[in-house]
C-alpha cells in the first residue's frame, strides 16, 4: 500500500468531509498501474450509500481537478463495516472493549502481529490484553495496521 499518497489523499479530501460532519477512517492505495484508492467514511450515525455516493462524486471532481495520481485510478468510497480499521486515537478510544487485532513495529523493523482484547487507550498508547491473558502496550505511532474484529458467533450468542 502507497501510504505516501494515501495520506496526501487523506489531507486533501479531509476537509470536504468534516465540512459536512463526517470523518475519513482510513484511505488505502493499492497497486501501481492500476491504482484503486479507497476511502472509508463514517459519521455520528452512520453513514448512508446514498451519501458514499454523494462523497464519490465530490472526491472524483477534486482528484480531476488537482490530479494527484499520475495513473488510471478506480475510486472506492465506503462505511470502515464491521471489521473497521483504527488509525487515530479516537478510533481505539471508542473500540475498547471490543476484540482487535494489529500489526504494529518501529518503521524499519520487522511487524508484530498481535489480536485481543482493547482494554484502554489513551492519546499515545493502547493496552491489549491477549488470549493468554498478557497485557500487551503497544505506542500508536507504532501501528502500522489495526482493525476490529468482529465476533459474529458471540453476536449470535448476545441475541
Amino acid at each position: 500500500m502507497d501510504r505516501t499518497l494515501a495520506q496526501k489523499l487523506w489531507e486533501m479530501l479531509d476537509p470536504v468531509v468534516a465540512h459536512q460532519g463526517y470523518e475519513i477512517v482510513e484511505v488505502e492505495v493499492h497497486g501501481s498501474r492500476n491504482v484503486i484508492v479507497r476511502v472509508f467514511i463514517d459519521g455520528p450515525s452512520g453513514i448512508t450509500i446514498d451519501k458514499c455516493a454523494e462523497f464519490s462524486r465530490l472526491f472524483s471532481d477534486l482528484l480531476d481537478v488537482e490530479d494527484p495520481i499520475k495513473a488510471r485510478y478506480t475510486l472506492e468510497v465506503s462505511s470502515p463495516g464491521l471489521d473497521r480499521p483504527l488509525r487515530k486515537p479516537a478510533h481505539f478510544k471508542k473500540a475498547v472493549g471490543q476484540q482487535v487485532q494489529l500489526k504494529y513495529g518501529p518503521p524499519g523493523d520487522k511487524l508484530t502481529k498481535l489480536r485481543g482484547a482493547l482494554v484502554a487507550a489513551d492519546e499515545a498508547s493502547i493496552e491489549i490484553l491477549d488470549q493468554m491473558g498478557s497485557k500487551h502496550s503497544v505506542n500508536i505511532a507504532d501501528v502500522f495496521a489495526a482493525n476490529v474484529v468482529y465476533d459474529v458467533a458471540a453476536e449470535l450468542r448476545r441475541a
